[in-house]
């Protein structure tokens, strides 16, 4: 089984994925002291489910979520600030995270100072 496109990994760095991307039903962010903006807007979901684990030391994950999917959230350090609602029988995506001394950060906007 091949990791590419299913694994994202920052060491003391930042990486970036944006843009239009096949987006597999398994994903999986480790930073450690780094960042990363993971921004789902534009990305083609594999499936009707769609689960991604975060795991953030020392470091902030942001993840731009697409309008009308249903978002399911939950672990350490993980928040939400999603202002719209998803339809019935709209995709799902499960984020699942731990962030220690660091946060991952979901949202279906981009804040505009």
């Amino acid at each position: 089984m091949s990791l590419a496109g299913r694994f994202q990994l920052a060491y003391k760095s930042h990486v970036r994925r944006s843009g239009r991307w096949p987006l597999p039903t398994s994903f999986t962010s480790v930073v450690y002291k780094g960042g990363s903006l993971l921004d789902l807007r534009c990305a083609e979901l594999g499936g009707p489910v769609t689960s991604i684990r975060v795991l953030a030391y020392k470091s902030t994950v942001e993840i731009l979520v697409p309008p009308g999917v249903r978002v399911e959230f939950g672990g350490l350090g993980v928040s939400g600030d999603l202002r719209g609602q998803a339809p019935p029988g709209a995709p799902v995506l499960r984020v699942t995270g731990i962030a220690y001394k660091g946060a991952i950060e979901m949202k279906d906007h981009i804040h505009r100072p």
